[in-house]
């Protein structure tokens, strides 16, 4: 594997994961920001880029223990926060899940499997200051629709109420939108991605 490294080494280490098809380049437009406040450590996913392909397979689960094996040696078994693009996202979630102990904390971004095709925008509405409980109800409608459910015939009475009792319950803040970005929003929106990730983070 082929390891790209930015940042002065007292600074808290960031893995940077990039997608499929891609290699490091798809940080590109962050690594000058990120790199002032965060020790960078960006690979070629194995079978990306410069790396070589992993043995036994041609997917993400089989990407995780090269990438395990080459985050242990260069942060010498310290855990590092991971932030994995796409492909890289479920690269960081194997890791996550084969090697706990090597992630601090997982931030994924565009991650696949959230069944949105080509094109498709996640329009997404905020009910959290609507003062009016009928009209966060028609949020929660619009939102369970558009991402939860396939049938609008399925976002019941009881679906709303599901969701309507959860959410203000919701602590862990799981979903960040960055505005007017597509797929690749690390590029397209650069400075509202790095604000996002840093928030997240911290």
């Amino acid at each position: 594997m082929v390891w790209r490294i930015w940042g002065e080494e007292r600074l808290e280490p960031l893995v940077l994961l990039h997608g499929g098809s891609g290699s490091w380049m798809h940080w590109l437009r962050n690594i000058e920001t990120l790199s002032k406040v965060r020790r960078l450590i960006v690979p070629d996913l194995p079978g990306f880029g410069d790396s070589s392909p992993p043995d036994g397979g041609r997917d993400a689960d089989v990407s995780a223990a090269p990438v395990a094996l080459g985050l242990a040696q260069l942060l010498e078994g310290k855990p590092s926060d991971v932030c994995g693009f796409s492909f890289g996202a479920l690269v960081g979630g194997f890791i996550a899940a084969q090697t706990p102990h090597r992630v601090r904390r997982l931030v994924i971004v565009g991650a696949p499997g959230l069944g949105l095709s080509a094109g498709m925008r996640l329009a997404l509405r905020s009910w959290r200051n609507l003062p009016d409980p009928g009209e966060q109800r028609e949020v929660h409608r619009h939102n369970l629709a558009l991402i939860m459910l396939h049938d609008p015939a399925a976002v019941d009475d009881l679906a709303l109420n599901i969701q309507a009792i959860n959410l203000p319950r919701d602590r862990m803040q799981g979903l960040e939108l960055v505005p007017n970005a597509g797929h690749w929003v690390q590029y397209e929106q650069p400075g509202a991605f790095e604000a996002t990730l840093m928030r997240v983070l911290k």
